[in-house]
This record gives C-alpha cells, sequence and structure tokens, in this order.
C-alpha cells in the first residue's frame, strides 16, 4: 500500500513540478543555487571528537577479524545460538572500511536469530561510529531505512553526528532521507538539537532547487513536509514559522494551514514570505490531480507487465480501477482534506479561503517582500547550536556510563567462551546465552 501511494503521488508531482522548482526558491532561498555554498559541517570539534570512542573501546583487539567473521557467519548459517556480545566484539574492533560491510551482515544475521532482542544500544553506538570514523555513513542509512532486517535506533548523539557528516560531504539526498526517519522514532523525538539539524537540513536540500527529474525527488516532497511540520511546531521565530506554513503546503494539510494562517493574523507578530501563495498553488494543483484520478473511470483492461501504457497516467487510473483506495485511508487522513467527495474539500474553496487569510496577512503588514529565509537560518544556529551542543553533550555522558555497564557485563560473557574454548571450565550453550541476560537497568530495553 505504501508503495502504492508513493506511485501514485509521484504521478501528479510528474505533472504539476515538470522542470518547475519548488516553489519558494525563485528568489529568497535560491541566492546559494551552488552545493558548495552556504553548506558546511556544523557541529564543533569538542562534540564530535570522532577519536574519543576509539580510545574509550572495552575489548582486547582482535588479531584476525576475517578468522572472527567466518567463526561467527558459520555459526549463523549453521542455526546455532550466537549471543549478541559476540556480534559486539567483532564491532567494537573494527579497523577499516571493509570490516563495516561485514558488521552489517552480522546484524542482520542477528536481528533474524532468536538473540535479536539482546542487541545493546553500545552495540549500535559503536557500529555508527565505526562506520563515520571510515567514512561509511551510506551504511548508517541503510541500515536504519531497514528496520524489519536490522532493527537499528541510534542514539541522539550518534544521529547527530551521521547527519553532520552527510551535509560535511554534500550528500543532501541522503541526509533529509535520514532527517525524515530519525523524526519518526520515539526516541529522539522533541530533541531540540535533532529539530535544529533537520531543519537546516531540509532548508539546504530546498533552496538547490529540486525539480521532478532529480533523483527521489517526487517521493520524498510530502515527506519533507511532515518533517518540516515536526521540527518546526514547537517554536515560535519568524524562520520556524514560516518553515511550518511550507511544511504544511507541501504535505497538504490546508485545514492546518488555515490554522495557523489565522494564528499569525491575531497576533501579528511574525512576517511571511510573500512566495507562499506559489508554493500553496502547486500543493493545490497536486491534490486536483490526484483527486481527478482517484475519480477517473475504470480503463478497459488490466495493466500488460509486458507492454504497460507510455502515459504515466493511464497506468494509475487502472491500477485505480483495480486496487481502489481503502475507506480507511481517507478516514485516517481526513484532517489533511484528501477526501475530494466531501462538500468541505472542494478545491475551489480552499482557494478562496486561502485567498481571504492572505488578503488579512498583506492589510496587516505581515507579508515581507523580501524575507531572506538564509539568515533567518544563519541567525537560529548562531544563536541556539552551542546551547544545545551542551546540553546534548552532558546527556551523552550518561550514556557513556551506560555503555560502558553493558560492556562489563558482555566482557564477563566472553571470559566464559575464552575459557570454554581453552578446555579449562565446561560451558553449554544455554550457560553463554543466559550470560546475555544483563541486569534490565543496563539493556537498552527499546531494541
Amino acid at each position: 500500500l505504501h508503495t502504492w501511494y508513493q506511485f501514485k503521488m509521484a504521478a501528479s508531482m510528474a505533472k504539476i513540478f515538470s522542470r518547475v522548482p519548488l516553489g519558494l526558491l525563485s528568489r529568497n532561498l535560491s541566492k546559494c543555487r551552488n552545493r558548495s555554498e552556504g553548506i558546511r559541517q556544523l557541529l564543533s570539534a569538542s562534540y564530535t571528537d570522532r577519536d574519543g570512542w576509539v580510545r574509550g573501546q572495552g575489548y582486547a583487539k582482535v588479531d584476525n577479524m576475517d578468522v572472527l567473521y567466518s567463526e561467527l557467519k558459520g555459526a549463523f548459517d549453521m542455526g546455532e545460538r550466537v549471543g549478541a556480545s559476540r556480534v559486539d566484539r567483532f564491532i567494537d574492533n573494527i579497523q577499516e572500511s571493509g570490516h563495516c560491510d561485514r558488521a552489517v551482515d552480522l546484524l542482520r544475521y542477528l536481528r533474524q536469530s532468536s538473540e535479536n532482542h539482546l542487541l545493546r544500544s553500545c552495540t549500535t553506538h559503536s557500529f555508527i561510529r565505526s562506520c563515520l570514523n571510515y567514512n561509511q555513513e551510506n551504511l548508517i542509512l541503510k541500515v536504519l531505512l531497514d528496520k524489519s532486517n536490522f532493527g537499528i535506533f541510534p542514539d541522539s548523539y550518534c544521529s547527530h553526528l551521521a547527519l553532520d557528516k552527510f551535509m560535511e560531504n554534500e550528500k543532501l539526498q541522503e541526509a533529509v532521507s535520514f532527517s525524515v526517519e530519525l523524526m519518526q522514532m520515539d526516541e529522539i523525538h522533541g530533541n531540540r538539537l535533532t529539530e535544529l539539524l533537520t531543519l537546516n537540513c531540509c532548508h539546504n536540500y530546498l533552496k538547490t532547487s529540486p525539480t521532478s527529474d532529480s533523483e527521489g525527488v517526487d517521493d520524498m516532497v510530502e515527506r519533507i513536509g511532515k518533517t518540516l511540520v515536526d521540527c518546526c511546531s514547537t517554536q515560535n521565530t519568524t524562520l520556524h514559522h514560516n518553515y511550518l506554513l511550507i511544511g504544511l503546503c507541501l504535505s497538504e494539510q490546508f485545514r492546518q494551514l488555515f490554522k495557523l494562517m489565522e494564528s499569525i493574523i491575531s497576533t501579528s507578530k511574525h512576517q511571511i514570505s510573500d512566495e507562499i501563495p506559489a508554493l500553496f498553488q502547486q500543493s493545490l494543483s497536486r491534490w486536483k490531480l490526484r483527486a481527478e484520478i482517484r475519480s477517473a473511470g475504470p480503463s478497459e483492461e488490466p495493466i500488460d507487465p509486458f507492454n504497460p501504457p507510455k502515459d504515466p497516467e493511464e497506468i494509475f487510473r487502472r491500477r485505480e480501477a483495480f486496487f481502489p483506495t481503502p475507506t480507511h485511508i481517507d478516514d485516517v487522513t481526513a484532517d489533511n482534506i484528501r477526501n475530494p467527495g466531501s462538500d468541505a474539500d472542494k478545491p475551489e474553496e480552499i482557494n478562496i479561503q486561502f485567498d481571504n487569510l492572505w488578503k488579512q496577512l498583506e492589510s496587516r503588514g505581515l507579508v515581507a517582500e523580501k524575507l531572506d529565509l538564509n539568515q533567518l537560518m544563519e541567525e537560529e544556529l548562531g544563536n541556539n547550536l552551542e546551547i544545545l551542543e551542551n546540553q546534548e553533550l552532558a546527556s551523552h555522558k550518561q550514556n557513556v556510563e551506560e555503555y560502558r555497564k553493558q560492556r562489563y557485563y558482555m566482557n564477563m560473557v566472553h571470559k566464559k567462551i575464552d575459557a570454554a574454548l581453552k578446555g579449562e571450565i565446561p560451558v553449554s550453550d544455554d550457560d553463554l546465552i543466559s550470560g546475555e541476560q544483563i541486569p534490565v537497568e543496563t539493556r537498552n530495553l527499546n531494541h
């Protein structure tokens, strides 16, 4: 269903955006057309400290990582019970970029085993730090997106490091994908630093003027809109209010958009960019096109997979005929005005309501002709980044103590394993696995 919905949305946006920028790009955001301009590493050296975790590794150095990997992979392949501590030992001893790929394999094996619930947060932290040290940040995005095969949920500190790394290397598409996933995680929801870095990431992505022929933009626009809504809803600044309006437009949440406009009119506190109407019209056009596609009658025949129609709209009409929109979809997204059958959801009425509210904003002098969002973004970073970094570092120190406790218990398990391999003590598989059951206060229950 998710793939089907993305497929349909891509068609609507392809028609509307056909090599047209995403709005709010013609003047204010488009001042930095070159990606290398205005994009920089944000986090301070004291925050990143990419060598600090290496100095704190808790296991003795593994002499031959290839042998250890072969042993673990062979045990998984044979269906043997492999404890999470053994995978953690491999990850904590990563010494080159190739080991990161093998760590991904072991994490997938562990996820599919009966011991997957014993994956520690310190293992996840060590994996992400190692990938960053060896410039394998794409692997972090891979495991984060594929939750069914990996179940990786990074802590906020590592998430910020990874996001900063994407931005430093000018991988805006990956940075946006990573940001969107972060804002959906309960563990990080409400983190001010995450919200600020995510907003900066989306800001840089939008100002590069992505078009419909840019890779992945059709599937990403609505999710960016929802992400902007999530990271701007709690702040009361001109920058956040403008990007909240942009997010509501991109995600086509028109009712919430009108409520926000009414709030701005009543308070008269913030200046609004004069390019919002153009973005609203693009979003309304996309919504109207989807409504037309869904209301179109069924075609004469199903799609031939070996000879599909050349017209993309014809493909979507036929898909609608044989895979109609489930009733609960309209119920769930009622607030987003996606039900074309409702009298209150007529495009003309939506447009009229927006025009009336916009005229009120203009009459009160709240519409700015040359509102520089780039400057507002720089001011927001300058005023808050260092403060939020210090708060996050204080929280991270507490997590590090928790990771040390986890490593302490896992080292105890490894001493049993080493003694058993040397024949010094008789240990069964059940004994070793029971050793994985560390006290509750040192276990990450979310994993």
